[in-house]
């Protein structure tokens, strides 16, 4: 038997589409649990994609984004080498910079699979509600402790989790009414399990005490409410916006005190901060002192001291940044004694790495990305619903970025390879419309 026999009787396996759908699932997996899962599945899915569905490969010619990310992969990749070779330093996660290579196969197998992209993420979302349910500490969130649901390594990684799943929940639930799911008993299961879930997770994010989520999360409904009317099937918007509103502005007031005690400090030491830099001969100065300050918490005086930190190496190379040895020089710095070395903000992690260059580069892949899910959605390609989760998503990760480093996370490294994969998916879906093939 030949090998193309062999991948023929595969293609045609009557559990291909299980096999597929559960492969998506564990590509999401990680806001559920923390693990390495979404790596082996993403290298799963890549070699399925290039195995059975070499055809589609034809879509990548002449797509310069996808020349992009492989340029960039193989630039980080030699790079992170030249680290590890030449000057002896391994650094930390460096490799993970390497993954955009990647992200065109992720493409072609999720385009080349869509078709079980709602079931997986109806199978995610069922799954997520149980952990929520099984997993959260009921009492002690009630009695205004620190603690954290799911699977998680830390009460900040289980918030950011939560965020995830309660804005998939919410546009899950749209997405199902835009394409005609909500019927027959799909409609109260939809409707009931979308909205205890996002129940649920907002109840975590204030159990996790996760300020840096928190102010996350107040950009993101702002702008899941202001996109949200703007779209055309509003039966079901209205009563959850509402819903949602009340049920927060309740829960905000019976905790305000709580909320007070855990965020209270921090926020009279960033503004006090904001003042001094204003009047201080330079930010470095302002945060020094900040960091001297007896009133500042001592975990926002080590963040200060870890940004510190950073901004030294990034002054010292601004343009390409570090590379693998940002870690040797780490240890020169104001406050290289410091406990950690995860910078607790994602684009200092950038720039320290790979400087201007990388955070440009970064900045671009985001504009490519929105220029093509709106096009999509201008052609009818995609619907509103899945247009405004990707944005939505994305604001709210992005927000995240400035006061921890999500994108060495499970979370992060996964949030990108999706979100890279469903915008070639739609790019290729943009391709092969009928109204993109008139239009050429």
């Amino acid at each position: 038997m030949t090998s193309n026999t062999v991948i023929e009787k595969l293609r045609n396996w009557s559990w291909s589409p299980y096999l597929l759908m559960l492969l998506w699932v564990g590509m999401i997996s990680a806001p559920v649990v923390e693990s390495d899962t979404y790596r082996y599945t993403a290298l799963t899915l890549v070699a399925v994609g290039f195995l059975f569905f070499r055809e589609n490969y034809r879509l990548l010619k002449g797509d310069y984004f996808a020349y992009l990310c492989i340029a960039w992969g193989i630039y980080a990749f030699f790079r992170f080498a030249y680290g590890v070779f030449v000057l002896d330093e391994k650094g930390t996660s460096e490799w993970l910079y390497v993954f955009p290579i990647f992200f065109p196969g992720l493409g072609i197998a999720l385009y080349s699979s869509r078709q079980y992209v709602f079931p997986a993420i109806s199978l995610f979302m069922a799954m997520a509600l149980a952990a929520l349910i099984v997993s959260t500490d009921y009492s002690g969130i009630l009695a205004g402790e620190r603690t954290f649901p799911l699977f998680h390594n830390n009460p900040i990684h289980s918030a950011i989790g939560c965020g995830l799943i309660v804005i998939g929940a919410f546009y899950w639930m749209l997405e199902a009414s835009e394409t005609g799911r909500l019927a027959g008993w799909k409609r109260p299961a939809i409707l009931v399990a979308g909205s205890l879930t996002i129940a649920l997770g907002l109840f975590n994010i204030y159990g996790a005490k996760s300020k840096g989520v928190w102010l996350a999360l107040i950009f993101t409904v702002v702008v899941m409410a202001a996109t949200s009317f703007l779209h055309q099937h509003r039966r079901y918007i209205v009563p959850l916006l509402v819903g949602a509103f009340a049920l927060l502005a309740v829960g905000l007031y019976t905790v305000q005190d709580n909320i007070k005690e855990f965020a209270g400090p921090t926020f009279d030491a960033a503004v006090n901060l904001s003042e001094n830099a204003l009047e201080a001969p330079s930010i470095e100065g302002a945060m020094r002192s900040a960091i001297e300050a007896p009133e500042t918490p001592d975990s926002m005086r080590e963040r200060l001291e870890l940004w510190s930190n950073a901004l030294e190496l990034i002054s010292m190379a601004p343009l390409f940044g570090h590379g693998n040895d940002w870690l040797r020089l780490w240890r020169q710095t104001s406050y290289g004694g410091t406990r950690y070395v995860l910078l607790h903000n994602g684009y200092l992690e950038i720039l320290v790495r790979h400087g201007f260059f990388g955070l440009t580069l970064l900045g671009v892949s985001i504009v490519i990305s929105w220029r093509r899910l709106s096009e999509a959605y201008r052609r009818k390609v995609i619907s509103h619903s899945t247009l405004m989760c990707a944005y939505v998503l994305a604001v709210f990760f992005m927000v995240t970025l400035f006061s921890n480093s999500n994108n060495r996370l499970a979370l992060g490294e996964s949030f990108f390879m999706v979100m890279a994969a469903a915008v070639f998916a739609i790019s290729f879906l943009n391709k092969t419309s009928p109204e993109a093939a008139g239009s050429r």
